[in-house]
């Protein structure tokens, strides 16, 4: 592989947008009082185009010369190339004006070489560019290599006879980061050991931007609109770089920086080729460009093939014909003295012992062009350019900025610049023991007030800004934007703030100082690592301070809110250097004291010789990352709604906002066109924090007729916290746990009178996990979130319970009918045009529910283990892509982007949105203060969806506010989205906010506000809101026809309850005419809603052409069903059968359930035949069976079937088991099998299920053939290895109801319970050794050959059962088991089991639970977070402990949170999550204990509940599925299923490794061309290849290489590779490694991480990178299914590890 193509090429391609932002950090976006803060540090990229010119009038000396044009070649070793490809060039600039200044940057030559005499007399200068050419020069982590080559150059070139270098290059500058501060402040600044140095750079490059508006557009943007020399930059992260600032300028006083031009030769030939004429073209753009600017032209140019001598000639010819003498050639040497001569009146920035010479440049007048003062020994001068006379005025300067001690060293005397006036103009402020005072410049002159010092005391001494010559941490910045810089002091024994009082004319002390822990200075007056940045971006100064022992972040607060006082008292980050995610050091200590930080496009950047092994050579924290945690301020309305970023084509308006609303979750409007909102005041904890309810109804008018609400009226308050309201005929439904409410206005004052409990019993948790609602439902049903909180419902005629766990409801507010229904929303269930139910939990977007529970709940032997499809089905769509600032660590802290708080799904029910409007769902996400788009695709019954504007890219709506919390959505009667924005700080509940936090935050900031907003496309006009409350019947029919949702639903609404009899005429006209199909299924609908539909209205419906039409029809149809009356639509009926619609037929198929009648089992089977691809069709077809099952099997077994009619085969047979007679059974059996020699694996499923169901019947009647030659063929299909594991487990199944001798039984059975059968035969052999042994003898046989895996699949079998669980006891009791056999899981719940003889016996065994968890995850976390963690460690871990329930990436399984989308992944979060999983937990984690009425006991969560059954997760991932006919009794526990006590169990090194595993988690595997994850099954031949192309890849610096197909640049400490891999069953594999690797090694060792297996390696040399060996590197056993695998370099480790092409897993041939 070649690196050099890749350092050049591909190494950096993480952050296109930052890295092009126009740099105007330092100079241009602060405040202008702090126009001058790049005096105090050694920044060299603070300029940018707002910064004050240094035009080449004021310097160069020469009048006519606008611009200096600098040719410096690099890298030069060899002469003769050197000479032969310069010596056109030199020619060419004689015929100038006979001179030939040209400046060559070289390495390693030799001084005394003939030649160089020649160039030196013809003009040319030899400049230093290091002896050795370092790439970069800070590197390999030791500064000494860069120390020498850098002073070892500036040596060897002071050598050469005639010859004075005065500038460097850094070498690579063009192509990487490599001019680091550190190289400035620790090099440049320095002096040799001879006392030699240097006083000039050449290596940042100056970009040219459209953004410079002086220049023409022509000149920076190309013909296809794009930036002319943006395009050069050679990656995304280059930021090296100034834009539109073509002019010398001072670093740190000392050194001046001449700015290259893009593009160099290098970065030409790297975008489009060696001599590409383009190139030349843009040159002469850029020196037209720098004429026009008066500026420097600093050309970087190579003997090496990039660029042709002709084609420079070619523009210097350019710029002759063009300019003429207004350009000036100048080598490096003429530039740095006409500088010195014509700038700074021959005093050079540094003195002549290369120390600080007391000059400073600076814009004293605020004219925007530089000036100069000096003040050192020799000379005090002010010079002052005028830009008119173009001449410098001088005048004097009042002190020495610098003086010389005892031993002739410089030393700054304290003179600190600043903004002091009104007028902009400059002051400085000095204080030591020779001079105090304040001089302003007043635009001629300084002057000293004596009384402007008065007040600048501390502890009655005047504060001072040097002290013996050292710095004294004295900085002038405008903290407050007045325009007037205060004066800052922080050392480490002096703490001040300092602000000019105009009134008492005086320096006032303020009450703030810096925060705790940071000063400006050391001891010894050097920089202790503070930078004053606007990080918030807020236009205040933030403090951010990182220096070898701590780091810190504070942002400023202007003003007191939310507890925190004015100054930097916001923290958002602190800690010692240790600590995994600190701040990197901007100084480190030490005799090099700078770290080579810098801030430049919205980053803080590193780069040093400790950051080389990085990617694009630094370290880097952006913005964001550094702000995550911070705590934003409130905006006002019209601030917040601009803060609103929409895609293209759409607008947002603020319709309503406070004091007209406040706390906004959810509205609806009435049939007046009146909005009403529910405002949920009271949230987290009540207006008073202890629970006082404050919720509130308010109703918002229009009452001015303008199209906004513009009055208010709280109809109802002192509601605990209202999660919904629903206008109701003459008042409004309100959801307010416990209860449902109906409110009334009786008196027509706008306020309610009168309130009725409807329901009650609602859960009342968590305020964001409770009951909510409404929406109408075309049924005419009113339906319910359940929020999951559950309850057991209660009415007031009703008081039958309902208990609503799992499940969300409907209700019917006059008959106080309230049924469950299938599906368990958090917040917002809400449907389509056509009744499609939507609903989502928070870490889901959302799901479509498939099955009406009405229908499951009639076969109550029929379990659905899942009724819901989720949306957003395709990679990565769970990651939302926020704009706004994250907030201090209680609202996740670290976020990765997850989606964390989703809810309303909700469909767009309207036409103003486009052709796609019906296919439209919108989904809010308030955690991130954005609303998702997404698009529904029809996918059988269901939906898929997918994102018009592609994953990852910018959200439908996106707000920079992070008070923005956008709750319900809706369409509005407009046509447009309505949003309600509770607008809050706090979203989260306190119980998941840490105490320290929490001590800090008013929970309820934000209650005095709200704002509620609607989007629309922007070429399209909401319409007027209507009133419909006037309208007649004709009207009210005719507004069925409407394209908008709300209309139709709120005109059937009210049809529906004034049920007029008159209405009939007119829906029956609208069924007759009407071409809209939404308009006839409202009419349908609303004719039910008051009992008059008809047959014949029926028969319009179900032959409708629209498939949607006709699937209602049949659901209305069912009245008829249920009285038998379905002679008039029998027809119709026969042709829905056969519907190509397969929702038409799936509906048929439910609604067939209603009719009691043969004809209905007739139509069912004919369904049934033709249904063996459409699994939600079986679903329905077995919801109808009861009654019509013999029927139905009799037909489906009379034709040919396969393994795809399996599932409804066996829910069919189920219910056979209880109707069928004994004959018909025979029928059955004989249907489904005729030949026992010949025998499908849908047939020994189906003859199970049959036997397993029909205890009552003695199989020997049945007249099946069991001889011995049938059970052995039995037996041969359970040990095929090559079979299908269910059909291996479906014949163990089989055998095992066939023989009924024990012996025979047991000895079938122990052959399962080998570590390489198969889980499922495994699990079932375990099942029924459990059920038909009372001993544990059976189940311990093979214990000690078990995995961890398997030993807990016995305990739970075990622990099933209570007196196999005392026999647990005595066997440890026996020592047959070691306690520490037991996993910590078992342990705990051994512990706390219900039986106390158990539970007492366990504490004696496994030692009592520390009850002081908090105190044991303090003394655990120091010890942890001194730990490196390792993620692939972390992964094995994971896997043995965690996998059950949690999951991250791909590994494990989402029954409990997902560990990626963790917010908070502190250290102290995650230990107390693993150590004290009871101190937070969601209500939907808890255990539950069941038992059933045969007295099987089983623990576990809760991860599905149906009508008919509930599905129970253990604590091994096992799922049980019960009957709700076979519980006999379930109780929650109370607590989680992740036990308490892996403190026993888990190291402090495992702990560390989890936390590495799970903070880097959430990071998404790079992506590169050819490089495809996916997972790896194991091959027909017992083989897995992981190939290079196949892995995910994560890390620095590791990349797919795809020329090569392999993994290289294999160097960094978190490179890691890792395959998710499948096995078709246990056993052992062989590993075999395909590798390269230069040369004969590093002694390198990788660490391979596979399943709960470790193999680590020594990587050895195969000679070159081109060739690779394969070796077979180990044995290992691996568990049967998914797990992952992993490869990670092992620390420490040299250059690189590896090429990796692949790894292969083939299964030992001598294990079966």
């Amino acid at each position: 592989m070649n690196r050099w193509s890749y350092n050049a090429q591909n190494l950096f391609k993480l952050i296109l947008f930052t890295a092009l932002v126009a740099f105007r950090f330092s100079a241009n976006a602060q405040q202008p009082a702090n126009r001058l803060n790049y005096l105090d540090g050694e920044d060299p990229f603070y300029v940018g185009l707002n910064f004050p010119k240094l035009t080449t009038p004021q310097w160069v000396g020469e009048d006519g010369v606008d611009a200096v044009v600098t040719l410096g070649i690099d890298d030069m070793r060899d002469l003769s190339r050197y000479e032969n490809f310069c010596r056109p060039i030199l020619e060419r600039l004689k015929e100038i004006d006979g001179r030939a200044p040209l400046s060559i940057f070289s390495n390693a030559i030799t001084p005394t070489e003939p030649h160089l005499q020649k160039w030196l007399k013809e003009g040319v200068t030899l400049e230093a560019h290091t002896l050795n050419h370092p790439c970069p020069i800070l590197g390999k982590r030791n500064f000494i290599p860069a120390k020498n080559t850098y002073h070892g150059s500036v040596d060897l070139l002071n050598n050469i006879e005639n010859n004075i270098p005065v500038a460097f290059r850094t070498p690579c500058c063009d192509s990487q980061n490599t001019p680091s501060p550190r190289v400035f402040s620790e090099l440049l600044m320095q002096n040799n050991s001879a006392g030699q140095f240097l006083e000039m750079d050449t290596s940042v490059f100056n970009i040219f931007t459209s953004e410079d508006k002086s220049l023409p557009r022509s000149l920076t943007i190309d013909n296809d609109g794009k930036s002319k020399f943006e395009k050069y930059v050679p990656f995304d992260s280059y930021v090296v770089t100034i834009k539109n600032y073509p002019y010398p300028y001072p670093v740190g006083n000392k050194i001046w920086e001449m700015p290259c031009m893009v593009p160099s030769d290098w970065e030409a030939q790297h975008l489009h080729g060696n001599s590409n004429p383009v190139t030349v073209e843009d040159w002469k753009a850029a020196i037209d460009a720098t004429v026009i600017k008066q500026g420097v032209f600093n050309f970087v140019f190579h003997p090496h093939g990039w660029v042709s001598n002709e084609q420079m000639i070619d523009w210097i010819d350019h710029i002759t014909k063009s300019h003429g003498k207004k350009v000036k050639f100048l080598n490096f040497k003429e530039a740095r003295e006409r500088l010195t001569k014509n700038l700074l009146g021959g005093q050079p920035l540094k003195d002549i012992n290369g120390q600080d010479n007391g000059v400073r440049l600076l814009d004293l007048d605020n004219d925007g062009f530089m000036d100069v003062v000096i003040g050192n020994e020799h000379i005090q001068q002010t010079r002052l350019w005028n830009p008119k006379t173009q001449k410098w005025e001088i005048s004097h300067f009042p002190f020495r900025i610098v003086q010389k001690d005892s031993k002739g060293n410089s030393e700054e005397t304290g003179a600190k610049f600043g903004i002091l006036q009104p007028n902009g103009y400059a002051s400085v402020f000095i204080s030591n023991k020779s001079i105090k005072g304040i001089w302003d410049f007043n635009g001629n002159t300084w002057t000293q007030n004596n009384t402007n010092i008065k007040g600048l005391e501390l502890n009655k001494q005047m504060i001072q800004t040097s002290v013996n010559g050292q710095d004294n941490g004295i900085r002038l910045r405008d903290t407050n934007n007045d325009g007037i810089c205060e004066i800052i002091i922080s050392n480490f024994k002096d703490q001040g703030v300092f602000s000019w009082n105009k009134t008492e004319k005086k320096w006032i002390k303020l009450k703030f100082n810096l925060p705790k822990s940071v000063s400006i200075t050391r001891k010894d007056g050097r920089d202790n690592g503070v930078r004053f940045v606007d990080i918030n971006e807020d236009n205040y100064l933030d403090i951010i301070h990182s220096n070898e022992k701590r780091y810190s972040l504070h942002l400023f607060v202007p003003n007191p809110i939310l507890g925190w006082r004015v100054g930097w008292s916001r923290e958002v980050m602190s800690g010692q250097r240790s600590d995994a995610k600190a701040i990197p050091m901007i100084v480190r200590g030490g005799e090099h004291n700078n770290n080579g930080a810098w801030f430049h496009s919205r980053h803080l950047w590193v780069q040093n010789e400790d950051t080389a092994h990085l990617p694009n050579l630094v370290d880097r924290r952006s913005f964001e990352e550094l702000l995550q945690g911070s705590i934003p301020l409130p905006k006002s309305p019209k601030e917040s709604a601009k803060a609103i970023q929409l895609l293209p084509g759409y607008k947002v308006e603020l319709m309503a906002s406070e004091p007209l609303v406040l706390d906004p979750v959810a509205f609806e409007w009435d049939k007046e066109g009146r909005l009403w909102v529910a405002e949920m005041a009271d949230y987290p904890l009540g207006l008073d924090n202890k629970g006082k309810a404050g919720g509130r109804i308010r109703i918002l008018e229009d009452q001015n007729n303008d199209g906004r609400y513009d009055h208010s009226t709280v109809f109802l308050d002192s509601l605990p916290y209202p999660s919904g309201v629903m206008p109701w005929r003459d008042g409004a439904l309100i959801s307010a746990a416990p209860d449902i409410l109906f409110a009334k206005d009786k008196n027509d004052d706008g306020k309610a009178d009168e309130v009725r409990v409807l329901f009650t019993g609602f859960g009342q948790g968590n305020q964001q996990h409770r009951m909510n609602g409404f929406e109408y439902g075309l049924d005419n049903w009113i339906y319910g979130a359940n929020g999951d909180s559950g309850g057991t419902i209660k009415s007031e005629k009703n008081n039958i319970p309902v208990n609503i766990r799992g499940r969300d409801f409907r209700f019917r507010p006059k008959t106080l009918e309230f049924q469950t229904q299938a599906g368990q929303t958090q917040f917002g269930r809400r449907r389509d045009d056509w009744g499609n139910w939507f609903g989502n939990s928070n870490y889901s977007l959302g799901w479509h529910y498939k099955y009406p529970e009405q229908y499951i709940r009639r076969n109550d032997k029929l379990i659905i283990s899942n009724n819901r499809q989720h949306i957003g089905n395709y990679d990565r769509s769970h990651i939302i892509k926020f704009i706004s600032k994250p907030l201090q660590r209680f609202n996740l802290v670290g976020a990765e982007n997850h989606i964390t708080a989703a809810n309303s799904p909700t469909p767009y029910r309207d036409n103003l949105f486009g052709a796609n409007s019906d296919q439209l769902l919108f989904i809010s996400a308030p955690a991130y203060n954005v609303i998702r788009r997404e698009i529904l695709k029809p996918d059988g019954i269901s939906f898929l969806s997918h994102r018009p504007e592609q994953a990852g890219s910018q959200e439908f709506i996106a707000s920079k506010d992070s008070w923005f919390r956008p709750t319900m959505l809706k369409t509005g009667p407009d046509g447009a989205l309505w949003i309600a924005d509770f607008y809050r700080l706090v979203l989260e509940h306190p119980e998941w906010i840490p105490d320290d936090v929490e001590q800090k935050l008013k929970l309820r900031s934000g209650s005095d506000r709200g704002r509620l907003y609607r989007v629309y496309p922007t070429k399209s006009t909401p319409r007027d809101i209507p009133n419909l409350s006037n309208k007649t019947i004709p009207e009210l029919v005719a507004a069925l026809e409407s394209s908008n949702g709300w209309k139709r639903d709120t005109a059937q609404q009210i049809l529906v309850n004034q049920n007029d009899p008159s209405a009939v005429t007119h829906l029956e006209e609208l069924l007759r005419e009407t071409k809209n199909p939404k308009a006839l299924l409202h009419a349908l609908y609303a004719l039910d809603g008051i009992n008059k539909i008809r047959p014949n209205h029926l028969i319009i419906g179900l032959t409708n052409s629209h498939p949607g039409v006709r699937e209602h029809a049949i659901r209305l149809s069912e009245n008829l069903f249920k009285k038998n009356e379905v002679d008039p639509i029998e027809e119709a009926l026969n042709q829905l059968v056969k519907d190509s619609n397969l929702r038409v037929r799936t509906q048929i198929a439910f609604s067939l359930g209603e009719w009691k009648s043969p004809t209905a089992g007739k139509l069912l089977v004919k369904l049934a035949r033709d249904c063996s691809e459409a699994p939600d069709l079986q679903i329905a077809i077995a919801s109808s069976a009861k009654g019509h099952s013999v029927k139905i099997l009799k037909g489906i077994l009379n034709q040919s079937i396969n393994n795809s009619f399996s599932k409804l085969i066996n829910n069919l047979l189920v219910l056979a088991s209880d109707e069928a007679t004994e004959k018909e059974l025979k029928q059955l059996l004989n249907k489904i099998i005729s030949d026992t020699k010949q025998i499908a694996s849908w047939q020994v499923i189906a003859i199970s299920d049959l036997i397993e169901n029909s205890k009552e019947i003695d199989i020997s009647k049945l007249d099946l053939v069991i001889d011995e030659q049938f059970i052995n063929s039995l037996e041969a299909i359970t040990n095929n290895i090559d079979l299908k594991v269910e059909n291996r487990a479906a014949a163990l199944r089989l055998m095992i109801n066939l023989i009924n001798k024990p012996q025979i039984l047991n000895a079938i059975l122990q052959k399962q319970l080998n570590p390489y059968s198969p889980n499922q035969l495994f699990d079932f052999a375990i099942t029924k050794l459990s059920n038909t042994s009372p001993s544990i003898d059976a189940l311990l046989v093979h214990w000690k050959s078990y995995s961890p895996n398997r030993k807990n699949r016995v305990l739970q079998h075990i622990l099933n059962n209570e007196k196999k669980t005392i026999g647990l006891l005595k066997a440890i009791q026996n020592s047959q088991l070691q306690a520490s056999d037991i996993s910590t899981a078992f342990q705990q719940l051994l512990k706390q089991h219900t039986n106390e003889t158990i539970k007492e016996q366990a504490k004696k065994y496994f030692g009592s639970q520390n009850p002081k968890r908090n105190q044991l995850i303090i003394e655990r976390l120091p010890k942890v977070t001194e730990l490196k963690g390792n993620s692939s460690s972390g992964e094995t871990i994971f896997s043995l402990h965690c996998s059950a329930c949690h999951k991250i990436g791909n590994l494990g399984n989402s029954y409990g949170p997902n560990l990626s989308a963790l917010g908070d992944k502190t250290p102290h979060s995650i230990l107390t999550a693993i150590l004290n999983p009871n101190e937070a937990m969601e209500d939907r984690f808890n255990v539950y204990s069941l038992t059933t009425i045969e007295k099987t006991q089983y623990t576990g969560m809760i991860i599905n509940e149906s009508a008919n059954g509930i599905t129970l997760m253990d604590i091994n991932g096992q799922q049980n599925k019960v009957l709700r006919s076979n519980i006999k009794k379930l109780s929650s526990l109370g607590r989680s299923l992740m036990p308490e006590g892996f403190e026993q169990v888990l190291s402090d090194q495992n702990l560390a490794d989890l936390l590495a595993l799970i903070n880097t988690s959430s990071t998404p595997p790079k992506t590169f061309i050819g490089n495809k994850p996916k997972l790896l099954k194991e091959a027909q031949k017992g083989n897995i290849i992981l190939s290079a192309a196949t892995a995910e890849i994560y890390g620095d610096s590791l990349m797919f290489e795809e020329k090569y197909k392999n993994l290289g640049f294999w160097r960094s400490s978190n490179d890691r590779a890792a395959w998710t891999i499948e096995t078709k069953r246990a056993g052992k594999f062989d590993i075999h490694l395909d590798w390269a690797l230069n040369g004969s090694g590093n002694n390198n060792q990788m660490q391979l991480g596979l399943g709960q297996n470790k193999i680590i390696k020594k990587v050895s040399g195969t000679g070159s990178w081109d060739h690779y060996e394969s070796e077979h590197i180990g044995t290992i056993q691996l568990e049967e299914g998914k797990q992952r695998v992993t490869i990670q370099a092992l620390e420490p480790f040299k250059e690189f590890l590896m090429d990796l092409r692949s790894l292969e897993l083939i299964r030992s041939s001598n294990v079966n």
